[in-house]
């Protein structure tokens, strides 16, 4: 009977020691049992303690300070959950989509008001609580009876690992963090309901993972990751685990369901300029897709350097392009093989792989175009797949050392470059959360190798804006304007810069140039067709009201554009037409006292009310 256990050992049965080892094991002295959980704490506070000090940054806005319903904090959640009942899906779409996320900014703003400080402290009290939940479940449930070295290496290459710093140092990242919070409760409350034979908390199970998906739709993968676990880590018939686990999959099917019946991508989001896959045909887009995948492992190998955007004009069609590709899809093929190969016998390992490549799927744009090329915030829970993959794989490697001396050097080996390892990340995330103190800082830390035409604008806009050396500023933008369009010729947001830079440097021709290139790229860009038509004025007073009723056409609201269309026709003696253009920028509500004067005066002049 032994030799039988043994031999089904060697094949990578479930990962449980006899009782007599896990009863020895779990004598830990208190030190591990609780002196882990506090190393784990030190080091996210060190790396992450910072943050609580920061502003809001980039796509903050979108989900926090400009949100109409969590300015009004928990009051505005009966407005959320009203429009979600009424079918309004189009009103703030992020929201609308992951609502639980949406109560805890809420929450904030009720407790702490738009105080910056506050909502990034909660982010690292959420980070916090899941790592210590991960810690919990390892322990208990998944490594059981496992050395507490193996418990703590997963989860210290997990935590502080760089490229959690944009979920964790980015407001807006919190989804990520709440979703794989409440799918880790799910598991672990899972485990609970077989351990205790109990109903009650296989619902609460249940309900958790639901509410993941609300979190964050990512969330999804664990239709399928919680019956995997349930699998790898009972020794129950397979019949029987789908039996137990089968509801996790009908919820996942019943919200994807959902998706397809009730949510579309916003049209404002899932564009060309967030997601450059889209310009691509099938073949390119599928070369460009495999590529990015690879992108993802060299960023868990080597997290350096690290980007805010990878939106449109960050990645190309150059040389190497498709060689990358061909090595990502093969190293793919190489994990998904492995992976199937280990399932029946439940290798550990495989779990880790399993853990990343489903996790990694629904972001990865192979089935469906995602509102991102990439992100590194969509690495957030793979991660945790990578890490138990890693440290399974060093110790497989370390024990088939076939000779004590080759044993002993891959010990050595390993306790000398595992800290260094860790030491470096936790150093190189430290050093990258410092980067999201504010918007100003993440684009200034970003630019040289932000290749995004976004990361590029951004910068130039942030030239533009500075109040002192305002002529050395500019003519530093005017360079590097210069060589962007180089690298992105037909994008009309860096010719209106362009436009506007001149214009600053006096370079009136020039200036022309670049708002006619922004118009012809972009026939409704408004500002470049107002900036235009102001240039004209002096110089072509027709050409100049052409732009202008343009740029009124374009955009209503333009009062500018309006107002002074009005103007110039009423100097010209054309009345009848100043008329609607008077009332299009009067309507407004922010129209120049020139423009209110010339309409009273307007109405005089014809007996108006």
């Amino acid at each position: 009977m032994s030799k039988r256990v043994n031999k089904k050992q060697k094949k990578g049965t479930p990962p449980v020691l006899s009782k007599e080892k896990q009863t020895k094991n779990q004598k830990k002295p208190i030190y591990l049992k609780y002196g882990i959980q506090v190393v784990l704490v030190v080091l996210i506070v060190m790396i992450y303690g910072e943050t609580t000090n920061f502003q809001f940054a980039i796509d903050d806005t979108i989900l926090v300070t400009e949100n109409q319903y969590v300015q009004n904090g928990l009051s505005g959640m009966g407005r959320l959950f009203s429009d979600m009942a009424n079918g309004d899906w189009e009103l703030e779409t992020i929201s609308i989509t992951r609502p639980l996320t949406a109560v805890s900014h809420a929450l904030d703003v009720s407790l702490f008001g738009m105080e910056p400080q506050h909502h990034h402290m909660m982010n690292l009290v959420y980070y916090i609580a899941l790592v210590l939940l991960l810690f919990q479940i390892l322990k208990r449930y998944l490594l059981k009876g496992r050395p507490m070295i193996m418990i703590f290496t997963i989860l210290v290459i997990f935590t502080v690992h760089p490229v959690h710093v944009e979920s964790v140092a980015n407001i807006k990242g919190r989804d990520d963090i709440l979703c794989f919070l409440a799918v880790a409760l799910s598991l672990w409350w899972l485990f609970k309901a077989e351990e205790e034979r109990s109903g009650f908390w296989k619902g609460v199970s249940m309900l958790a993972f639901t509410a993941s998906l609300f979190f964050k739709e990512t969330g999804v993968a664990f239709a399928l990751l919680i019956p995997l676990t349930f699998y790898y880590f009972q020794t129950q018939p397979l019949k029987s685990v789908m039996r137990k686990t089968w509801p996790y999959l009908a919820i996942g099917l019943a919200f994807m369901l959902f998706r397809m019946l009730h949510l579309e991508n916003d049209s404002r989001y899932l564009n060309a300029f967030n997601n450059s896959l889209i310009m691509l045909d099938t073949p390119d887009r599928l070369i460009m897709t495999f590529y990015i995948l690879g992108y993802y492992l060299k960023l868990l190998f080597w997290p350096h350097p690290l980007n805010w955007d990878y939106s449109s004009g960050h990645f190309s069609m150059e040389d190497g392009t498709l060689t990358g590709a061909i090595i990502s899809l093969v190293i793919y093929i190489a994990l998904l093989g492995y992976a199937v190969w280990g399932i029946k016998r439940k290798h550990p390992a495989t779990y880790g792989i399993w853990f990343y490549l489903l996790t990694l799927f629904p972001v990865s744009n192979l089935l469906v175009i995602i509102l991102a090329t990439m992100a590194e915030r969509f690495l957030f829970i793979p991660l945790f797949g990578f890490s138990w993959a890693i440290v399974f794989a060093v110790q497989a490697v370390v024990k088939k050392g076939r000779t004590r001396r080759r044993k002993g050097q891959a010990v050595y080996y390993l306790w000398v470059g595992a800290p260094a390892v860790i030491v470096l990340f936790a150093f190189l995330a430290s050093a990258r959360a410092s980067d999201w103190r504010d918007s100003e800082t993440l684009i200034l830390a970003d630019v040289e190798h932000g290749r995004s035409i976004r990361t590029q604008t951004f910068y130039l806009q942030h030239l533009t804006g500075l109040s002192d050396n305002r002529i050395q500023n500019h003519m530093k933008a005017l360079d590097h304007c210069k060589k962007t369009l180089e690298r992105f010729p037909d994008d009309t947001k860096l010719w209106f810069i362009y436009g506007v830079i001149q214009s600053e440097l006096g370079n009136t021709p020039e200036s022309i140039k670049g708002y006619e290139k922004a118009v012809e790229k972009d026939s409704e860009n408004t500002l470049a067709l107002t900036n235009l038509a102001q240039h004209y004025v002096d110089r072509d007073a027709e050409k100049a009201m052409t732009y202008f009723r343009q740029a009124s056409e374009a955009d209503l609201n333009n009062a500018l554009a309006a107002g002074n269309l009005a103007i110039m026709l009423h100097q010209r003696g054309r009345l009848e037409e100043a008329i609607p253009f008077y009332e299009r920028a009067v309507n407004t509500g922010s129209a120049e006292k020139n423009v209110l004067d010339g309409y009273a005066m307007l109405k005089d002049d014809l007996g108006l009310e």
